[in-house]
């Protein structure tokens, strides 16, 4: 039978002998423990219900001790304690000294072999990250480089946070020794002082890595951080980095090391933005490896190939670069509690990103490119599409050379058009046609043109008066209403192909060869190429799975549908319909807009009223059609 480890129950009895509050020093004093191990104890009780209440004056009972330790005792009986494993972790990672395995196995309630099968079961979880966890004689610790215990140390905190935002509060759980709130102040007045600015996910990371750095300090001989006066003086960063590793000498009592310096100033170049400048890939040539430079500047064409969407800018390949080259030469591999949020809002963005992620495994296979790794490049590559804005119209202005009012022309419609229009000038006809118009909904020209474009033309005036501006209006407010109609041109993609699962279903892979197998002409390398696709990241958007191959260079473009009568748990979510898509060559300019349109349409609330009646594929399309007429 599971019981309260012997110091909970001895806490417990201690606490409820005394009518007001005890402080944490004569708790300390009493049982013989650390400040960190009191509050992992109060925590584990407090696990289910607030029996132990806190506060400056203390701890104090919160009723009866008793009936306090029925509950606890009924808790765990029913299995609601089962984070055996985690709670082992935690204390080797937290334990100053080797941890002694008898005491472990009395606070877990569990017998010395019950904690081998949970050590050895642990051991090969953490295997990944080069580290074990070795026993001598009656303690157990762990063993590792100190840059692999750290990324393990970082990768379990992130884990605590996962469905929240890592904050102060996860931070004090377990850095019970370092003033997180004193810290986190320090290094955001630091990076003001500089007339910077940083986000509070970028800050969060910042303050997460200093208190490893803080609290691992001493295990590891590293290099001593010398200053470089003459390299680096005019590095804003460099001077914040310097600031911060001074107050962390004076605050904590030791010098930092060159390497743990080195990744202080790496956070801080990613993380800090100057509002008046745009980075310059120049100033970070010191900190890039040149062949990574290089090949950031091959995926922003490759992007462009296959999504015609442009990165190139100095702020993308100066951010990308930097983040690009501490995955692979620090392998900081880091856990993004944003992913699901970024995953189920921009499936646009992070489509582009696992195509990214692909690209980065195939040329450093030893970097794992997972899906909190694809979450952090969605973070990069959402900054620059969300300034192009793929919702935006994108037009082109024609504009002669020797008519020089191209600047004046610009900073006017962007005053009235910002939110609207995405734009691009040109100086004459055949530069217009060498733009690639397929790419483009609006053309706004100043003089007359010859031949004949598929899309809307707008005739303006040099100087862009009223008038001008309300014929702008007028062709967005067209262009929105054919937008409108899409919905009813993405019928053409669905070819009758359909499977409905009312019985067992094994796993995903199981859905995707049955849904394969509608398609007589589709080869094994086809269903290859999807499965690749999956394992970089699984194609789940909150209840709709989209899967198909990273690459759109099929023969034909198709959808095939797959419709769950009850939901079907893909990898992490449930979801109740599922779709195959082929995309040609030639479609591959409208994958994201597909993608998009069938998110929008199957997450919506109708949908989400209306499929469990949906079972057959006139059904389904009827469906549509009634959402399009709906919609308009």
């Amino acid at each position: 039978m599971a019981m309260l480890s012997s110091r909970e129950k001895e806490l417990i009895k201690y606490l409820a002998q005394s009518n007001t509050w005890v402080s944490s020093h004569e708790l300390i004093a009493a049982f013989g423990i650390s400040m960190r191990t009191l509050r992992s104890l109060v925590k584990s009780i407090n696990s289910n219900c607030r029996y132990i209440v806190s506060s400056s004056k203390g701890y104090k009972i919160a009723g009866d001790a008793r009936a306090i330790e029925e509950a606890l005792r009924d808790r765990r009986e029913n299995g609601l304690d089962n984070n055996r494993e985690e709670t082992i972790l935690k204390e080797l990672l937290l334990s100053k000294t080797p941890v002694d395995y008898f005491r472990l196995a009395e606070d877990l309630c569990i017998s010395e072999q019950t904690l081998l099968s949970a050590v050895t079961s642990l051991k090969k979880r953490i295997s990944q990250y080069e580290v074990t966890i070795i026993r001598r004689k009656e303690t157990i610790a762990l063993k590792g480089t100190e840059r692999n215990i750290r990324r393990l140390f970082g990768d379990t905190i992130y884990k605590e946070a996962e469905r929240s935002i890592l904050n102060v509060s996860v931070l004090n759980e377990f850095f019970v020794d370092i003033d997180v709130s004193e810290l986190k102040n320090k290094i955001s007045q630091f990076i003001d002082g500089c007339h910077f600015k940083i986000n509070d996910f970028a800050l969060n990371n910042i303050v997460l890595h200093v208190c490893i750095i803080i609290d691992r300090n001493k295990y590891e001989k590293q290099e001593l951080f010398e200053r470089n006066g003459s390299e680096n003086s005019s590095n804003i960063q460099y001077s914040c980095a310097v600031k911060i590793a001074d107050w962390i000498s004076e605050r904590y009592g030791f010098l930092i090391g060159k390497s743990d310096f080195e990744d202080i100033h790496a956070l801080l170049i990613i993380g800090m933005k100057e509002t008046s400048q745009e980075a310059d890939s120049s100033d970070i040539a010191g900190f890039v490896d040149p062949e990574i430079l290089s090949f950031v500047k091959t995926l922003i064409v490759q992007v462009y190939n296959e999504y015609y969407i442009n990165l190139d800018n100095n702020e993308f390949l100066s951010n990308f670069a930097l983040h690009l080259n501490n995955v692979i030469h620090r392998r900081m591999a880091m856990r993004n509690p944003l992913l699901t949020s970024i995953k189920d809002s921009y499936p646009a963005i992070y489509e582009v990103s696992v195509f990214i992620a692909k690209q980065i495994q195939d040329r450093y296979p030893q970097v794992d490119m997972n899906d909190h790794q694809i979450s952090y490049i969605a973070l990069h590559v959402g900054a620059q599409i969300e300034k192009q804005a793929l919702t935006k119209i994108k037009a082109v202005i024609v504009n002669p050379e020797y008519l020089k009012l191209n600047a004046l022309i610009l900073s006017k419609l962007e005053t009235s058009f910002s939110n609207e229009l995405s734009i691009r000038m040109v100086s004459d006809e055949s530069e217009l046609r060498a733009a690639d118009l397929d790419h483009y909904e609006l053309i706004i020209t100043t003089v007359p043109l010859q031949g004949y474009f598929s899309c809307r033309v707008v005739h303006v005036s040099v100087f862009i008066n009223q008038k001008d501006i309300e014929r702008i209006f007028a062709a967005i407010s067209e262009i929105k209403r054919t937008r409108d109609q899409e919905t009813e041109a993405l019928l053409r993609y669905f070819d009758g192909t359909f499977c409905y699962f009312d019985n067992y279903v094994k796993d995903y892979e199981d859905v995707v060869r049955k849904l394969c197998e509608t398609h007589p002409d589709l080869d094994d390398d086809f269903l290859k190429r999807v499965m690749i696709r999956e394992e970089m990241s699984p194609s789940e958007y909150k209840n709709i799975a989209a899967v198909h191959p990273i690459q759109c260079d099929e023969k034909t473009t198709f959808i095939t549908i797959g419709i769950f009568k009850k939901p079907f748990r893909w990898r992490k979510n449930d979801i109740n319909i599922v779709f195959l898509l082929s995309v040609s060559q030639k479609d591959k300019t409208n994958f994201l807009k597909i993608l998009r349109q069938l998110i929008e349409i199957f997450s919506s609330s109708r949908w989400m009223e209306r499929h469990s009646y949906i079972n057959t594929y006139e059904k389904f399309i009827a469906f549509i059609k009634e959402y399009a007429s709906i919609a308009k």
